[in-house]
């Protein structure tokens, strides 16, 4: 099965779950807590405990966000393909383009300019498209007109129509970011290195954590309602009650049963 992990708050002092969903049939199948190395092995043992063993056909999972985060394939389970989102992979650049800070000097030059460079270059009307080539790197040696040049070739990336096509783009773009003067960049760069095959595995699997964003707006304002779960056990009943499209066909019979 194609599965999707994905973490959420428990509570507010930056307390987390993790959250397996299958893709396939979209629905929660298993929670646990925290947002560890051994997250995955804790996963694949309560899918193990519902009746379905780790080794038993996990083909592969996206995950959200671009941390550095290892995961631990327990014992049977097989190394399981990753697919980093697009959102992410794009979202983890455009936060720190966000990051990048001009000097003093050049500061003024950026006033009143935050939207040239939030929206892509097709979508910007005339008055923006003037002041975006005003602003142009190479007349300016804006930091940020290059970091936002570089988001743009990011997105251009996933214009390419398969893993193939796909293939040389990133390096090019990482060997473009590390000889950029702006350290965001380079360490954009260095996480885009270091996760190439699941960023290249998005063409080939089109797995994203949209499924699982739609799950935290349910999980999220169910934890409001109670106000908070202080057992783990507790949130991961509400969870897999709500999400989980559990048949309780079986238990109506039994209730129904008469001697």
């Amino acid at each position: 099965m194609r599965v999707s992990i994905d973490d959420t708050a428990k509570r507010c002092n930056q307390s987390y779950i993790s959250i397996m969903a299958n893709l396939d049939c979209q629905r929660a199948v298993a929670v646990t807590q925290g947002r560890d190395k051994e997250a995955l092995g804790r996963l694949c043992a309560e899918l193990k405990e519902h009746g379905r063993g780790p080794h038993e056909g996990l083909r592969g999972h996206a995950r959200h966000g671009l941390r550095h985060t290892r995961w631990r394939s327990p014992p049977r389970c097989p190394r399981p393909h990753r697919a980093w989102d697009r959102f992410h992979v794009v979202q983890l650049l455009n936060v720190r383009c966000a990051e990048r800070r001009e000097s003093v000097e050049k500061r003024w030059q950026l006033a009143g300019t935050k939207y040239v460079w939030l929206k892509r270059r097709e979508t910007l009307t005339k008055r923006q498209l003037a002041k975006r080539e005003e602003l142009d790197p190479a007349k300016t040696h804006l930091r940020e007109a290059r970091a936002c040049q570089m988001a743009e070739a990011l997105q251009d990336v996933y214009s390419c129509a398969d893993r193939k096509s796909a293939g040389r783009a990133p390096e090019c773009l990482c060997s473009w970011m590390m000889h950029s003067a702006v350290a965001e960049m380079k360490a954009v760069a260095r996480t885009l290195r270091k996760e190439r095959e699941g960023i290249l595995n998005w063409w080939k699997r089109g797995s994203t954590n949209s499924f699982l964003e739609g799950l935290n707006s349910v999980v999220q304002p169910a934890r409001s309602i109670a106000r908070g779960f202080r057992s783990i056990d507790y949130f991961r009943t509400m969870i897999l009650l709500r999400l989980g499209r559990l048949d309780f066909t079986a238990q109506k019979k039994l209730a129904y049963a008469t001697h």
